[in-house]
């Protein structure tokens, strides 16, 4: 499932029902700092999507990186921006079953990497993310990470993108990566708080206790982006729809009643992306 490459990276808009905005009844939304989950990452996803439609990163990271979605071995790709706005792209490198290394970029800023899971769905790992971020810290350009899957027979991609830089900076002095990962299972150390959380979430979605829009996840998906979102950690975890655009998951714990059940409400998961 990927252990994040140690070695080495317009699709919302704000406001409105499903956006999760409606769930932050408790948050400052007088406070003109203030941004829902959806403002929070518009920019950054847009950026995301962009980057996909530029010719050289959809031929030599893009389709490179979905025609290697079921190979043995983990494949990446670098992706570097130049002084004058081209795009320099690596050549794929080869890892092993559960990990690789991101090559070097070409030329110019690091902004982004893909990278494969061997067959495996594409929901990042905990070190997909947690190496993202200790990878920022020296190249202020890269905030965004894809990561293609397979879910049950059809291509999967999701994106991790850096919404806030300082939010990332304070999270990782808060919970750095040495008490917080499993270098083993390449998950959230079950004994820390993130671990906890990461299956509180994941055991809330497998048991049903949820309501969401319709879309079908993985429970590391859910746990990971409850996770994102409640330690305020500055990322954002999003996937590809059907028509190309990345559409960030929120997941809210609350009070939910699920459908076609007694009515009594209970505390579940409220999930929803933005549109």
């Amino acid at each position: 499932d990927g252990d994040g490459f140690p070695d080495n990276g317009d699709g919302t808009s704000g406001g409105g029902i499903g956006d999760g905005s409606e769930f932050d009844v408790n948050l400052p939304v007088n406070d003109p700092n203030y941004k829902t989950p959806c403002e929070e990452s518009k920019i950054s996803l847009s950026t995301a999507d962009r980057f996909l439609t530029n010719l050289d990163i959809k031929t030599k990271m893009n389709d490179v990186l979905k025609a290697k979605i079921n190979a043995t071995n983990e494949w990446a790709v670098s992706v570097g921006k130049n002084s004058d706005g081209t795009y320099s792209v690596s050549n794929p490198q080869e890892g092993n079953v559960n990990n690789g290394t991101v090559p070097p970029i070409p030329s110019g800023n690091y902004v982004a990497d893909g990278h494969t899971h061997s067959g495996d769905f594409g929901v990042p790992s905990a070190g997909d993310f947690y190496y993202m971020l200790q990878k920022s810290l020296t190249e202020p350009y890269f905030k965004t990470r894809y990561v293609y899957g397979n879910y049950f027979g059809s291509d999967e991609v999701y994106v991790l993108v850096i919404d806030n830089s300082e939010k990332v900076k304070q999270f990782l002095e808060l919970y750095p990566l040495s008490a917080n990962y499993d270098t083993t299972s390449h998950s959230f150390l079950v004994s820390s708080d993130l671990g906890q959380d990461f299956i509180r979430a994941k055991e809330f979605y497998t048991g049903g206790t949820y309501v969401n829009t319709g879309d079908d996840y993985t429970a590391e998906s859910i746990g990971l982006a409850y996770v994102l979102q409640k330690f305020n950690t500055g990322v954002s975890l999003a996937r590809m729809d059907a028509n190309g655009n990345f559409k960030k998951i929120i997941v809210n714990e609350e009070q939910i009643t699920i459908p076609g059940g007694n009515g009594t409400p209970k505390t579940g998961l409220n999930i929803s992306k933005c549109q």
